[in-house]
């Protein structure tokens, strides 16, 4: 027969009720600072975004051998970054929040990482078309429409950034406390 120590029992349910307690209860500052850390994740995979694109922008190729090995590196460094601010969304998708102003930063702050992923991803594409340019491509006057294509995108990341920082002012600004909405 299975002999249960009784204080080690009540020690276990103590340890699971405040466990559940603390998890369904988990105060504003608590639930604030989860988001935070989140969003400094998808701040820093921004940056190292901009600075590697910067990076690969000061790259200048003299031949179409050339701009197609920057347009391959571009495209693999642009897809790993799409897997990152993936793993962001999923992150910020299982948060949990139970305050509603919280819960509508939430959403907003998913709806934007998505577009910042999904562009990052159409980004990756367009580079890659460009690695795999020929004289062809060069001469029938599809690399500038891809290159313009690229603008283009990058412009709509560029706008879904500036959508996350007015997001996060106004979320900090709620968190601090000096928005009572």
């Amino acid at each position: 027969m299975l002999k249960i120590n009784h204080s080690l029992e009540s020690l276990t349910l103590v340890l699971l009720s405040t466990l559940l307690l603390t998890a369904c209860g988990e105060s504003k500052l608590v639930q604030c600072n989860k988001f935070a850390q989140i969003n400094e994740r998808v701040r820093v995979s921004l940056a190292k975004y901009a600075e590697k694109n910067q990076a690969l922008d000061k790259k200048v190729s003299k031949d179409l051998a050339g701009f197609t090995i920057l347009a391959r590196e571009r495209s693999q460094y642009l897809s790993q970054s799409a897997i990152g601010f993936n793993s962001a969304l999923k992150i910020i998708e299982g948060l949990s929040v139970q305050d509603n102003k919280l819960k509508s930063f939430k959403d907003e702050y998913i709806n934007i990482t998505r577009a910042i992923e999904e562009s990052t991803q159409e980004l990756s594409k367009i580079a890659s078309k460009q690695g795999q340019s020929t004289e062809i491509d060069l001469k029938n006057g599809s690399l500038p429409q891809l290159e313009q294509d690229f603008e283009t995108v990058s412009i709509k990341i560029a706008t879904s950034g500036k959508a996350e920082k007015k997001l996060m002012d106004n979320f900090n600004a709620y968190c601090s406390g000096s928005q009572n909405k």
